[in-house]
């Protein structure tokens, strides 16, 4: 799994003191070579550096130690260029 960090700027805000969740959901998606499903766990904070933990098929962003949200590869879309992204979906 690889590392990286992610501050998520004022100007992309949603709910107060929050990232808009489709910019936040786009960028996670990034991490990975295909289409991606993601699922919000906590709001994400504004202007704060965040964590990014990616593999292949997943990729998670963490503030601290607390999970803000989680993508999965869904369908290989490799080479199209393009990500599918569903925000705040939810697996329960």
């Amino acid at each position: 799994m690889r590392s990286d960090s992610m501050i998520i700027p004022a100007q992309s805000r949603g709910p107060v003191e929050s990232g808009n969740g489709g910019y936040v959901c786009e960028r996670l998606a990034s991490y990975l070579p295909g289409c991606a499903a993601v699922r919000l766990k906590s709001p994400p904070p504004l202007e704060t550096e965040l964590r990014v933990e990616a593999s292949d098929t997943e990729a998670r962003l963490l503030h601290e130690s607390r999970l803000i949200k989680s993508t999965r590869l869904i369908v290989d879309c490799s080479g199209t260029g393009r990500y599918s992204i569903a925000s705040n979906w939810h697996l329960s």
